[in-house]
């Protein structure tokens, strides 16, 4: 019952925008006429391009002795990363399984937690601080298993996830399975998402955009690390690994649970200026997908525009004319990788923003469909 009601309520809410934007949409018009060199020379003043690709040669030692190579960073995380990792060793499993921690120059006691650990599993890496992308790649260096997992060091799995993902995997020969997750918040947990078939998905659109929850075949990693320097490094998951995976998989168990965190990026990166890597690292992606080869389907479209949508939320802070750059740069993008193929109609509005480079409108659309 609570279910239903609050998938009605999600329906109207979205009825109820939905109208606002058309009755306000006439109201709304704002053409834009800042070239994109002025915008980009514009924003990478307030906020400089990283501009590092996320492409890479990892090493896969085969014939592969585990199963699954689980990679945590860690980061001054002394309160949770002895639960972290007991959720993962304290598994019973009847897989092999790889655990690589990366202590990334912790100051607490994270690093003297994780070393009084003594199970042939677990291997430690300590290194200098490298920043969220640089811990996960130090562990993706070297892939010792068929299947990758990532656990951040303040969440962790539930008992019986790691049969739960793999069992499906190996059944099925699966590029990604994905699980549901749950939310921890002072010590009460919320119900957060699950699918609600044990099936193959028909789209790569039906996985959640995190890179955890999931078990991926570790070849969709061979030549992709997470862009460094960059916020919302997990973007390569919606660009490059997704779109790489040709048979993907859900199961209905809850098999992650997610502790929020109203002090980290997700919270706070709509108040700082370095939340404009949404945009930098969405362009980045892009080019990286055409070295790749990867297909500009229509499933890569839907992904472009609501990528566009969520950077539009993403920035909601900034000022206008940070915001209006991004807008004409977005424009020059779709205009060199989509604007030829044939609109997807129910994002036809969408698309004619980009064309007329009508930022009033398409700001009204962001605000109205964001999910």
């Amino acid at each position: 019952m609570k279910n239903i009601i609050r998938q009605l309520y999600r329906y109207l809410k979205q009825l109820a925008k939905t109208i606002y934007f058309y009755i306000a949409k006439p109201l709304s018009s704002k053409h834009i006429t800042e070239d994109s060199r002025t915008a980009r020379e514009g924003l990478s003043k307030f906020s400089p391009n990283p501009n590092k690709s996320a492409l890479t040669n990892n090493i896969l030692f085969t014939p592969f002795y585990y199963e699954l190579q689980i990679i945590i960073p860690a980061y001054n995380v002394e309160a949770y990363v002895k639960e972290c990792l007991d959720s993962v060793l304290n598994q019973k499993t009847k897989y092999k399984i790889k655990v690589i921690l990366i202590d990334d120059g912790s100051t607490d006691k994270t690093g003297e937690i994780v070393d009084s650990y003594s199970d042939s599993r677990l291997e430690v890496i300590h290194q200098e601080n490298r920043g969220f992308s640089g811990a996960r790649n130090r562990g993706l260096e070297k892939i010792f298993a068929k299947y990758i997992m990532f656990l951040d060091s303040d969440d962790k799995l539930t008992e019986g996830s790691i049969d739960a993902l793999l069992d499906c995997a190996f059944e099925h020969d699966c590029d990604i399975v994905e699980g549901g997750y749950d939310f921890l918040r002072d010590s009460n947990q919320y119900h957060g998402f699950a699918h609600k078939n044990r099936c193959a998905l028909n789209s790569q659109l039906d996985l959640y955009g995190l890179p955890v929850a999931k078990v991926y075949k570790s070849e969709l990693f061979e030549n992709i690390k997470f862009p460094p320097d960059y916020w919302f490094e997990d973007s390569i998951c919606a660009f490059l690994i997704f779109p790489k995976a040709k048979n993907i998989w859900s199961i209905t168990d809850i098999v992650y649970i997610y502790r929020m965190n109203l002090n980290g990026i997700t919270h706070t990166a709509p108040k700082k200026i370095k939340c404009v890597d949404t945009y930098w690292v969405t362009e980045k992606l892009m080019e990286d997908r055409v070295i790749l080869g990867l297909e500009n389907n229509n499933e890569y479209q839907e992904r472009f525009y609501k990528q566009i949508i969520l950077n539009e939320a993403r920035i909601k802070n900034m000022p206008i004319e940070i915001k209006e750059d991004i807008f004409v740069l977005t424009c020059e993008l779709f205009e060199k990788y989509l604007a030829s193929y044939k609109p997807l109609k129910k994002y036809k509005v969408l698309y004619k923003t980009l064309k007329t480079k009508n930022y009033g409108v398409f700001s009204l659309y962001a605000k109205t469909h964001q999910s």
